[in-house]
């Protein structure tokens, strides 16, 4: 059986689930995200409040990335202040409309995040 378009690009979704390089590619989609938003005062905002970066998958190839605040956004914001050399500023308190926020960094398609093929 010849090979058809439709199981050419299933095969492709396949060995992209498979492989993610999360730990040479994500960290780069994540600075550049962050580098090339339309609001960098937002960000960094969210940033030093202790906001976490999320992946939001759709079901359909391509996922958000985001900043969420979550239970450890008081350490994060520590820690930030601490790398910075800042005070550190207080996450919004849970149950707040500002806590339950999320800031879109970018859409991408998770192949963003494959390893590529080998041989």
């Amino acid at each position: 059986m010849e090979p058809t378009a439709d199981t050419i690009e299933r095969a492709l979704q396949d060995f992209t689930a498979d492989r993610l390089d999360l730990k040479g590619r994500l960290p780069t989609l994540i600075a550049t995200a962050i580098r090339m938003h339309d609001d960098p005062e937002c960000v960094g905002a969210f940033l030093r409040k202790g906001a976490s970066v999320r992946i939001r998958p759709h079901g359909d190839g391509t996922a958000d990335l985001t900043l969420e605040y979550g239970d450890a956004a008081p350490a994060w914001a520590a820690l930030r202040a601490a790398t910075w050399g800042a005070e550190p500023e207080d996450p919004p308190a849970v149950g707040s409309a500002e806590h339950d926020e999320v800031l879109l960094l970018t859409r991408f398609p998770l192949s963003a995040l494959a390893s590529l093929p080998r041989g």
